[in-house]
C-alpha cells in the first residue's frame, strides 16, 4: 500500500503504472494530484473489501481430570445439604420462633 507522501514523490508515468495495477478506469484523464487521491481511494476500497484474517482459536483444555473431580466431590461431602438460601430461611424461622 502506498501512502500520500510516497505517491506525491512519484512521476506521472509511475502513477499511471500503479493505477493500471489497481484497475483504475481511464487513469490518463486525471491530473497528477487527482490520480494520487484516486489511487489512495482505490486502495482503501480494496482493503475494506477484504476481511481481516483472524487468528485461529486454540481448543480449550480440560481444567480438571475425572480423578481430580472425584477427589473434590469426596472432600466436599461433609458440607451441609442445605443451600445458602435454605440456611437463611431456617435461620429466620428459628429466630422468629424464639420471640
Amino acid at each position: 500500500m502506498y501512502d500520500i507522501i510516497e505517491l506525491k514523490s512519484k512521476s506521472f508515468d509511475e502513477l499511471l503504472e500503479i493505477a493500471e495495477k489497481l484497475d483504475i478506469a481511464k487513469p490518463k484523464s486525471y491530473s497528477q494530484d487527482d490520480l494520487v487521491y484516486k489511487i489512495l481511494d482505490e486502495q482503501a476500497i480494496k482493503a475494506a473489501g477484504q476481511p481481516e484474517e483472524k487468528p485461529k482459536r486454540k481448543p480449550r483444555q480440560k481444567v480438571k481430570s475425572q480423578q481430580a473431580s472425584q477427589e473434590n466431590n469426596e472432600t466436599n461431602s461433609h458440607r451441609s445439604k442445605y443451600t445458602t438460601s435454605d440456611t437463611l430461611y431456617l435461620g429466620n424461622y428459628v429466630n422468629n420462633k424464639r420471640r
